[in-house]
């Protein structure tokens, strides 16, 4: 029996932040949008020191009496400095931009339109968060610490060797572009039919037209094989 495949676009896609596990925290502001994980009341500015705090204890001696409290840490160079240290050791973070044209769309790069797109927040992930999901290399990382330490990461089913850091700034960015897709409505299913017209199985939420239909035509094949 053969059997036919059905690719559309996915009328009832699940979102990527609410309803699948991610590495990163995705923080957003805007006036007319709900984007991402969280749209924190805190400035951006105060959400970064939380973070830095959080992170690091002793950022407050650090600091050398500076009272980042009442500092926008943008103006404040020693203040500035010191926040940018503790985030730069314990995460990765990827500014976030959003262009807002006949439907939005986000990228970790910016637009070339000043007018329509601008900066609307940023993606993290922490360092302890992040040495969960890689495979550290034995015998590489005696002289390496924090970021700088070597692991085994697969992308687009090659397998290759990166710092933590590179790793987590791609695994973030595939999160950011999978985000993308789901904005802008660009999402797939498929259906898998037998002669009479009959959906046998089916596979939704991809955010890769060629992958869904590769898949497609698998399940297809082998049905058709097994009948």
């Amino acid at each position: 029996m053969k059997h036919k495949i059905k690719i559309q676009y996915d009328e009832n896609p699940l979102s990527p932040r609410k309803d699948r596990d991610n590495l990163g925290r995705m923080v957003c502001w805007h006036r007319r949008y709900h984007l991402g994980d969280e749209q924190p009341k805190a400035t951006p500015g105060d959400y970064k020191i939380d973070l830095a705090r959080q992170a690091d204890p002793e950022l407050d001696k650090d600091l050398n009496g500076h009272d980042y409290e009442d500092h926008d840490p943008e103006d404040d160079g020693a203040v500035k400095e010191c926040i940018e240290k503790a985030l730069q050791d314990n995460y990765v973070v990827l500014d976030l931009y959003l262009y807002d044209h006949s439907g939005i769309t986000m990228s970790t790069s910016p637009f070339g339109c000043p007018w329509d797109s601008g900066q609307v927040g940023f993606i993290y992930a922490s360092m302890n968060e992040a040495e969960k999901l890689f495979e550290f290399l034995d015998g590489e990382n005696e002289d390496l610490q924090g970021f700088d330490r070597k692991v085994k990461c697969h992308f687009d089913g090659h397998e290759e060797i990166r710092t933590l850091r590179e790793a987590t700034t791609v695994y973030l960015q595939d999160e950011v572009s999978t985000y993308d897709s789901y904005l802008r409505g660009d999402i797939w299913e498929f259906f898998v039919l037998d002669e009479s017209g009959m959906v046998v199985d089916s596979g939704s939420g991809y955010d890769d037209e060629s992958v869904c239909r590769q898949d497609a035509e698998a399940i297809a094949k082998q049905l058709s094989t097994n009948t």
